[in-house]
């Protein structure tokens, strides 16, 4: 294990319902003040993916990444 990586950010790629831009950027803002009161000040990156999303970095998720 690198040392120099422990302790990096976390990543998350959410899929959603088909919600208003306001609705959804409302509910990404709450999630990531809940992430914090949970884990602490972290750097959390959080992508929304809604349906037929085909932008690069929802594909870089979905071939990378770690279902939870």
């Amino acid at each position: 294990m690198d040392a120099a990586k422990r302790g990096g950010d976390i990543d998350l790629l959410i899929e959603a319902v088909q919600l208003p831009a306001v609705e959804s950027f409302m509910r990404k803002v709450r999630f990531l003040g809940k992430l914090e009161d949970a884990l602490g000040e972290r750097k959390i990156d959080v992508v929304i993916q809604h349906p037929g999303d085909t932008c690069a970095i929802v594909c870089i998720a979905h071939e990378t990444g770690i279902e939870l």
